[in-house]
């Protein structure tokens, strides 16, 4: 009756989560009064039982929240590791089958097709103008469904960068950003990238003087460089950086340059140099074969990307919806899914500093341990 009572209580508390109950077969839980466990099959986390270490104990965490935590797929690996020596409450033996898709997907056991990830990725740029914007283009996320947004002068506090990088985060994207410059106490420019969070992302490089802005990160392979310039804003030495950079640290992996340029590409220093080394531009097209206007009262193309491998990347078109004094527009790019492609940088193999087969292990230990205590000296 009583376990009844708490096997009610348990399920109305994680209501979220597909609860399973195994037996810990040990000695030490043996001698203990419940040697159960209370497991989730959806996102494989314990919410209950014996050996503590809950990770979802709290019921303020649905389900959806234990799988969006950060580290998730080592989480479920660890998990499992101890999962797969238990049985069930009748005694069967725990099974991979019994676990949701997701989690077999994180440990790609082999037994069905392992998470092929996204096929291509949706990447929106627009100069938002203002924080309000920003706020606004994120809640429209919940419709558009963007991969990564790239903006440009977000003009906003140091302060609301930090709530504006939680909300994001709760809405299933994590926020890159560079400060907004502060002038008479009011903050200009600033530039930011949001990604979904089920996408790997990782920050490369950051470049920040009075005039002009970079910001660059990694994603599924694509190195995108969000930018903003202001008018009269190319200083030699930033786009030296930009330029040296792209050619040393990302040579020959598929690179992409999309922001607010505040130059047509005729008059872009950079777009002449990047161009002369391969890069093509990727801009809105009119209809007469020019490029189209990029504000919605201007009749100069300022927003635009450049790339060294268009065949990565779809052409953009505008996208409706005026939540700034720029137009918005998006495009596809294709990721490249295999750490072992060859476009991707890798760290160079560590030369063997193992002990030689013909060395005797006393001796290689004696020697080893000489040559170290002199080296500490």
């Amino acid at each position: 009756m009583q376990k009844e009572k708490h096997d009610k209580s348990r399920r109305e508390r994680f209501h979220t989560h597909t609860l399973v109950e195994v037996l810990i077969a040990s000695e030490r839980a043996a001698a203990y009064r419940h040697p159960r466990q209370f497991w989730c099959l959806e996102c494989l986390g314990k919410v209950a039982g014996y050996g503590g270490n809950s990770k979802a104990n709290d019921p303020r965490f649905t389900c959806q929240d234990i799988k969006d935590t950060p580290g998730a797929a080592n989480r479920v690996r660890r998990a499992w590791k101890s999962l797969r020596l238990t049985k069930n409450l009748d005694g069967s033996p725990f099974s991979i089958h019994q676990v949701s898709e997701w989690v077999r997907n994180l440990l790609d056991d082999g037994d069905i097709e392992s998470n092929p990830g996204p096929h291509q990725i949706s990447i929106f740029n627009q100069n938002i103008a203002s924080a309000p914007n920003c706020w606004s283009q994120l809640r429209r996320c919940s419709i558009d469904q963007w991969d990564v947004l790239m903006l440009q002068e977000t003009n906003m506090t140091l302060k609301e960068q930090t709530a504006f990088g939680r909300y994001a985060w709760k809405s299933g994207y994590r926020c890159f950003h560079l400060p907004a410059h502060c002038a008479n106490g009011k903050p200009h420019h600033g530039i930011g990238i949001l990604v979904r969070k089920s996408l790997k992302s990782r920050l490369l490089f950051t470049k920040d003087i009075p005039l002009a802005q970079v910001l660059a990160i990694n994603v599924e392979g694509l190195n995108l460089l969000n930018i903003y310039m202001r008018p009269r804003g190319q200083d030699a030495p930033f786009l030296q950086a930009i330029l040296e950079w792209l050619l040393t640290k990302v040579r020959g992996a598929p690179w992409m340059i999309m922001g607010d340029w505040s130059q047509t590409p005729e008059d872009n220093h950079l777009c002449e140099l990047l161009q002369s080394e391969g890069a093509s531009i990727l801009g809105c097209a009119a209809n007469n074969g020019t490029w189209s206007p990029t504000r919605w009262e201007g009749n100069r193309t300022i927003d635009y990307g450049i790339t060294n491998r268009p065949d990565h990347f779809t052409l953009p078109t505008f996208v409706e919806g005026v939540e700034s004094d720029h137009k918005g527009f998006a495009l596809f790019g294709l990721p490249l899914m295999s750490s072992d492609h060859p476009l991707i940088p890798r760290m160079a193999p560590r030369a063997n500093r193992g002990r030689p087969p013909k060395v005797d292990l006393q001796i290689w230990q004696k020697t080893v341990s000489h040559f170290w205590a002199s080296s500490n000296r």
